[in-house]
């Protein structure tokens, strides 16, 4: 009986090592409320446009956060239509951690980019971008992964 005890310790431990992976988030809709899009809940899937707006919102992402766009897709910070839609993005990553936006399928320039709107960085939100990738984007009508 103590034979297989000593055979199976270190079997589970070997087995719960295997189970301990990232999440990954499917995300397809507008921000706006404050949000932080965690390392933990990473990749974040995005599957339609979002955007980042509302009485003073900020989407936060964490350092080691992967993001990546649909065809066709992107992020709007702030809005071109009025104030009601004030936004920012924080996103600062780190030299060993950095914050990676890519397009989902692999191809250059599959998703729009990240969009900062005429209602970005207004009244008391302001947008940072540290330690980003961002990469093969310019999908649409401004060929630019960040405009």
């Amino acid at each position: 009986m103590h034979r297989w005890a000593v055979v199976l310790i270190p079997f589970l431990f070997a087995l719960a090592d295997t189970t301990a992976t990232r999440g990954q988030t499917i995300w397809c809709q507008d921000i706006s409320g404050n949000t932080t899009w965690t390392a933990a809940s990473s990749p974040y899937h995005v599957t339609c446009d979002v955007r980042v707006g509302g009485s003073n919102t900020t989407l936060t992402i964490e350092p080691g956060v992967e993001v990546h766009f649909a065809s066709v897709t992107g992020l709007t910070v702030g809005s071109d239509d009025g104030p009601t839609r004030v936004g920012a993005l924080q996103a600062v990553g780190t030299s060993s951690q950095p914050i990676l936006f890519t397009s989902l399928s692999g191809l250059e320039g599959d998703w729009e980019g990240i969009h900062f709107g005429d209602e970005s960085d207004m009244g008391t939100v302001n947008s940072l971008l540290e330690y980003c990738i961002v990469e093969k984007g310019g999908q649409g009508v401004y060929p630019a992964n960040i405009y």
